[in-house]
């Protein structure tokens, strides 16, 4: 009996596995840095929303992130064209993520 189940368990986790594997919208990185933000959507049934940012601090490329909001009220208070400190995960394509934390810069401090 607890052969078979451990067997039963070995196999349900090596499925889970492997159809997790090939999930296209997993998580690869973490980011903590400043974004400024270059546009914001949300979808037609306002379920959804979104803003299209990239890292201030690299002065090379700026590739657009297109990065979920959960909430609405945070969507609502951040502006086209300004600077936040964020942080962020980005899928695995590098090109999406979800924002988890947005807060803006004192520009007051820096002066």
């Amino acid at each position: 009996m607890a052969k078979s189940l451990f067997k039963w368990l070995l196999s349900m986790s090596l499925l889970l596995s492997i159809i997790g594997c090939q999930k296209e919208n997993l998580i690869t990185s973490i980011t903590a840095s400043s974004i400024t933000i270059t546009d914001k959507e949300h979808s037609n049934d306002n379920s959804h929303y979104w803003i299209y940012a990239y890292d201030s601090n690299n002065k090379q490329e700026k590739n657009i992130l297109k990065l979920e909001v959960k909430e609405v009220m945070v969507w609502n208070l951040i502006t086209i064209g300004d600077e936040y400190y964020a942080s962020y995960s980005v899928y695995k394509a590098g090109t999406s993520g979800v924002l988890d934390d947005i807060g803006p810069i004192d520009s007051k401090s820096n002066e």
